[in-house]
């Protein structure tokens, strides 16, 4: 592939194929053996009925929460080559606006029996007069454990969520008819990408997030117990996910930064009926 960078992606049913060159640097990637977000139905994914709705600016979908994957990392010129196997978790999204105010991140054991995936975010209008509140999907899998919590259906709850970007931290709990489940993510903030393009609408390109692949993801899992009361909840899992990957929106990020506060964070309680539409990425790791 010639020039100083180039790029392919190839997607086709259960197979992804990737070859990107820049500055003399290529990277090779095979992904085959999905792992759909709902192993039964193949189009259901973390949008859940919401997905049928065009109104919505922006619509994701998982691909997969854990493909394998055979890949090779090269460059001829400075007698680089590297190739080996991996995870990889492939998203999508498409629409007509990103959303604002973002958090993502998504991890999964180094067996790949167990994933999580999480998005929050909100919308709003091209001239800010109209704002959503913060919308929220997240996904564990485990051997024991297949949750999803949608702000979007009946009977989800989120809590104590708390967003501090410049500390690169965040956490929240998700509440639903069966479980409970707290989830924290945390990276050493050297870690973060310069900033990332996207489209943030179909024709414009600007700086959207940064992420980090070495964050850990901590989740603790509780079962709700029946005519008990709160407080006395089962606890019934518990994962530590080691180069998790989490991203937090340029807005977050740029805002805070224009301030002398270090410690400027979101704290809130959210208890909305929204739904949640999100841009992903693709990202491979060991």
């Amino acid at each position: 592939m010639g020039g100083p960078w180039s790029r392919a992606y190839y997607s086709y049913p259960h197979v992804t194929d990737l070859d990107f060159t820049v500055k003399g640097y290529n990277f090779k990637a095979h992904l085959t053996k999905e792992l759909l977000w709902d192993a039964h139905k193949s189009e259901k994914g973390p949008e859940g009925w919401a997905r049928y709705l065009s109104i919505l600016p922006t619509h994701w979908y998982v691909c997969s929460l854990g493909s394998a994957v055979d890949y090779s990392f090269s460059n001829p010129e400075k007698g680089i080559h590297y190739e080996g196997s991996a995870f990889g978790h492939v998203e999508k999204n498409w629409g007509h606006t990103f959303p604002s105010g973002h958090v993502w991140l998504q991890a999964f054991s180094p067996d790949n029996t167990a994933q999580v995936c999480f998005a929050g975010a909100y919308f709003e209008t091209p001239n800010e007069k109209l704002k959503t509140p913060l919308i929220f999907v997240l996904g564990c899998r485990s051997p024991k454990l297949q949750l999803d919590f949608r702000t979007n259906d009946l009977g989800i709850l989120f809590k104590s969520v708390e967003i501090s970007p410049l500390d690169s931290r965040f956490s929240i709990t998700a509440v639903g008819p069966s479980h409970i489940v707290e989830v924290m993510a945390y990276a050493p903030y050297s870690t973060f990408s310069k900033p990332v393009l996207a489209p943030v609408t179909r024709t414009d390109w600007k700086p959207a997030c940064r992420e980090s692949y070495v964050a850990t993801v901590e989740v603790i899992v509780f079962e709700l117990l029946a005519w008990v009361p709160l407080g006395t909840e089962n606890l019934v899992e518990t994962e530590t996910f080691k180069f998790a990957a989490l991203e937090f929106g340029e807005d977050l990020l740029s805002e805070p930064m224009e301030t002398t506060d270090r410690n400027w964070s979101v704290k809130l309680n959210v208890n909305s009926q929204l739904t949640l539409e999100l841009a992903g990425l693709l990202f491979i790791k060991s």
